[in-house]
């Protein structure tokens, strides 16, 4: 029996070990791919139909969970834009007790304000009154300054100022920390601000 030549013999052990990485590599893929279906796939659930029916399916995307900002000009934002559908259902034109407004830089009882300053002056006015939300001025156009990141009570809306200013007379809230303003998406008014006496 004659010897297999050297250059064969080589060349079968590198065809043997491009199999086996070829074999390994289609594990770790297949790995991967289930991993991924049952993880981060949707859920498809059979829903049950009536009997001898082909069942449907429904898909269920699982919700992003959204992450807690450090950056205060971050936590704005997003608190804004998480307020806005409520913003969204007081009537076009209507008034609500504005409960604050600042921007970088306000000065309100001997304070100057920072964005900081500013997330915690909201959440202190959240926890005071349920329902309280939070607005950037450049999204209304009855607000004259577009900078101003406001604090309103939609949930208390009226047609008119008188009603909204009562509000603030029956909250003890002081003149200058609360009084009506008029709210609309679309329209500019002559008169949107109705401070009280």
């Amino acid at each position: 029996m004659t010897d297999i030549p050297r250059v064969v013999v080589t060349a079968r052990r590198t065809a043997g070990a491009i199999l086996v990485v070829s074999a390994l590599a289609t594990i770790v893929a297949l790995v991967l791919v289930f991993a991924w279906w049952f993880t981060l796939a949707p859920t498809i659930r059979a829903v049950a139909g009536p009997s001898g029916s082909v069942p449907s399916y429904s898909v269920q995307i699982p919700a992003a969970v959204p992450a807690t900002p450090t950056d205060p000009g971050v936590a704005l934002v997003q608190q804004a834009a998480n307020d806005q559908s409520t913003v969204a259902t007081i009537p076009e034109g209507y008034w609500v007790p504005q409960l604050s407004s600042k921007r970088i830089g306000t000065v309100d009882d001997g304070k100057t304000y920072t964005e900081q300053d500013i997330v915690d002056d909201h959440l202190e006015l959240r926890s005071q009154y349920p329902g309280a939300v939070l607005l950037w001025s450049g999204d209304y156009p009855t607000f004259t300054l577009p900078d101003l990141w406001v604090t309103i009570l939609p949930s208390d809306y009226h047609s008119g100022p008188a009603g909204a200013n009562a509000w603030c007379d029956a909250s003890g809230r002081d003149k200058d920390h609360c009084f009506a303003k008029r709210i609309s998406s679309t329209s500019r008014y002559g008169h949107n601000t109705e401070h009280r006496r």
